[in-house]
């Protein structure tokens, strides 16, 4: 749901590092690196150790596997420009092709990099809809101020890292494969750049938030951290799981369109490994049906129980988590805004389309047409058609509660769902504030929906992380403000698993099993709130829904691949 530029953006603005203010050389159990002492725009002094492999190359015969550590290294090694793995972007409608296969790389950032140190580590997994993104989209800078180890990763994308063929030979997630063994890099070798390998939390957003909560699903990612913080997005969000069935019979398609042959699974994965990596991506577009809809094509899934190294054998929707810790989550009150204007900008008459194929394209948006059965999302989609529109055409008298729909469909309803169900300590939030440099100013202008002032899905993560590309790039003061209150309460939880500190004006309540409270993140002030009934609705009408197919689906769908490993 971010757009594709803010991707290309941040090549340009996001140059963490230009040059350095002296160069140090880091003995660690790796090998030996040489980085850079750099300053943060309050010129306090950093050391950055860039581009590191935490695994092997995923290419030729690595391609499509499991990943592998990476093996020490002899010499020194130097930090160079961080890589980007293999990925098309979409902006203004024209598709762009751009990094590299070679790309399990992480970054480290570090305000004293000394094994005494033993900072709290800070590790942050990008967005980009399991499509798109980098680890440039996590800059360090305000994090490493704070007296923080500050770690983000690269890891495979699209079909590159989630093509599934529903078995052994292929069974899905190498991108979280990835993920898990960067987790294990950090484990392994942070003490060398001032890090606690006990005092590990784990951040993300949009997908970056959902893969913090596959991880705790996964037996692969036990220990490898001890705490987390999800924004917009969680294992319950449509996005997030794509059932195995789909997910055999997309990657069966983009064998077919590439014309590998139609034999042995093994065969056909070795016909993919020597096709260049532009046609694997670019034959992606071959599943869009409207308006570059549906926007995620391959994204995780449930593998077989019995599969060597499998990632997710859980289904998040009928299971509890194995890996319960302290959890910070929630979303934007106009989390379904980006959405609305990627529909409305590459096409001004979109509208009408959209209204004259709103039955079609609202299920695949939303991904119910994935779960449900033909009458089943017949329904929904009336339902929602009725309970947000009132049965009337999308015109400018109702875009906001368009935007609704999508937002609490996309983010807001699994969001609250895996809140009401975690069993540990959960803080939740939303976000309320419109930054200067909010998405629905910067990338909406296009699209008419400008005028609307609502913070954007991602508005609360450039708030975060002070992402600006406006002139001057500068915060306002409200900005700083709200910037500087959401910060505190995210270092006080990654040092300390609990966001509050002696002396706050506001105590952040943590959810109970009985009561629904979240912090209100505004422009004014942050207050708590246990007023919930417009949440509590939210949460009935779409529970209420015929969406629980997935949960059976998924269930039949791993019965069958139990008998399936039985058989082997």
């Amino acid at each position: 749901m971010i757009s594709s530029r803010f991707t290309i953006l941040l090549f340009i603005n996001l140059l963490t590092f230009v040059s350095a203010v002296e160069e140090i050389l880091l003995n660690t159990a790796q090998g030996k690196i040489q980085g850079g002492r750099y300053a943060t725009k309050n010129n306090v002094f950093y050391y950055a150790f860039t581009n590191i492999p935490y695994a092997k190359p995923p290419i030729g015969e690595l391609r499509f596997e499991p990943p592998e550590e990476a093996p020490a290294w002899k010499g020194v090694r130097m930090s160079t420009f961080p890589s980007v793995c293999y990925q098309s972007a979409i902006s203004y409608g024209v598709s762009q092709y751009f990094g590299t296969e070679d790309c399990l790389h992480l970054n480290v950032y570090t305000p004293n990099p000394n094994e005494r140190a033993k900072l709290p580590v800070l590790v942050c997994i990008h967005g980009g809809e399991f499509q798109r993104g980098s680890s440039y989209e996590c800059p360090p800078n305000n994090f490493v101020e704070q007296e923080l180890v500050f770690v983000s990763f690269n890891y495979r994308l699209g079909a590159l890292g989630f093509l599934s063929t529903g078995d052994e030979i292929l069974s899905g997630n190498n991108g979280l494969k990835d993920q898990v063994m960067a987790l294990k890099w950090v484990k392994k070798y942070i003490l060398s750049y001032g890090g606690d390998p006990n005092k590990i939390t784990i951040l993300g957003q949009n997908s970056g938030a959902v893969s913090v909560h596959l991880h705790m699903f996964s037996e692969q990612s036990k220990g490898l951290f001890q705490s987390a913080i999800s924004q917009s997005g969680t294992a319950l969000v449509p996005w997030a799981i794509l059932p195995p069935d789909v997910a055999k019979n997309r990657t069966n398609t983009l064998i077919n369109l590439i014309k590998c042959p139609n034999s042995s699974n093994v065969e056909r994965i070795r016909c993919l490994k020597t096709k260049p990596a532009k046609i694997l991506v670019e034959n992606q577009s071959a599943f869009h049906v409207w308006n570059h809809e549906p926007s995620i094509v391959f994204f995780p899934t449930v593998e077989l129980s019995g599969v060597k190294n499998a990632f997710l054998v859980k289904n998040p929707w009928i299971d509890e988590e194995v890996n319960t810790v302290p959890w910070i989550l929630g979303y934007n009150s106009g989390e379904g805004i980006l959405k609305a204007a990627n529909f409305f900008e590459a096409d001004k008459s979109s509208t009408s389309s959209l209204n004259e194929n709103f039955n079609q394209v609202l299920p695949i948006s939303l991904l119910y047409d994935l779960t449900a059965t033909k009458e089943e999302i017949s329904k929904i989609t009336a339902s929602l058609k009725n309970k947000y529109l009132e049965n009337q055409d999308i015109s400018n008298e109702n875009i906001r509660q368009f935007i609704n729909l999508l937002g609490d469909g996309l983010v807001k309803y699994g969001t609250i769902k895996a809140a009401k169900r975690y069993k540990d300590d959960k803080f939740f939030y939303i976000f309320d504030h419109q930054i200067k440099d909010s998405f629905s100013k910067i990338f909406h202008a296009a699209s008419g929906l400008s005028d609307i002032k609502l913070p954007s899905h991602g508005d609360e993560f450039i708030t975060l992380f002070t992402i600006l590309w406006s002139d001057p790039a500068k915060l306002t003061a409200n900005d700083e403000l709200v910037a500087k209150r959401m910060l505190g309460y995210w270092i006080n939880f990654i040092k300390t698993r609990n966001p509050n500190k002696e002396g706050n004006s506001i105590i952040w309540e943590p959810m109970t099993k009985h009561e629904f409270k979240y912090l209100n993140i505004t422009s004014e002030r942050d207050e708590m709130n246990t007023d919930v009934d417009f949440i509590e609705d939210t949460y009935k009408l779409w529970d209420n829904l015929q969406l629980k197919s997935r949960e059976w689906e998924i269930e039949v769908i791993q019965s069958k691949n139990k008998v399936q490993i039985d058989e082997l």
